[in-house]
């Protein structure tokens, strides 16, 4: 069971996230990571946490993770960001075969996966959708 002060930071007033010591917003981190290894069975492999864009939110780069395909693997930004006055986690999957970033036949490049709290549950990872990098903001996850 995780300690219920880790899950806080999803309820926590959106001013007052900037207040938050940085040990909490890595307890946080720490606890998603082990939420993405549980829904996608494998552990994914990240920037040292020292690394972390922490604020009023974070960013962190997963630099690989292992898939039940050995000649699939992805990487990912895991982040949390501020929206509708609210923490949204979220993660966002790009898949790569070798060296290779791949895309769906229809374009789209990435899958975002955000973090939803149920009542008091843990909480779990849902599918949102498949997009397209329109701006090539994402060029640089190779």
């Amino acid at each position: 069971m995780t300690d219920p002060a880790t899950l806080k930071i999803l309820t926590t007033p959106a001013c007052c996230l900037e207040s938050l010591p940085l040990s909490q917003w890595l307890q946080f981190i720490e606890y998603a990571l082990n939420q993405i290894q549980q829904f996608f069975g494998h552990k994914p492999e990240t920037e040292p946490l020292d690394n972390a864009c922490v604020q009023n939110g974070f960013c962190i780069d997963i630099t690989h993770c292992a898939t039940s395909n050995p000649l699939v693997h992805w990487k990912g930004i895991l982040g949390a960001s501020v929206i509708d006055n609210e923490l949204r986690v979220n993660l966002l999957v790009f898949l790569f075969s070798g060296a290779e970033r791949l895309s769906t036949r229809s374009g789209k490049h990435f899958a975002e996966f955000v973090f939803k709290r149920k009542g008091d549950s843990e909480g779990c990872w849902e599918f949102q959708d498949w997009y397209e990098d329109l701006y090539g903001e994402y060029d640089q996850i190779a």
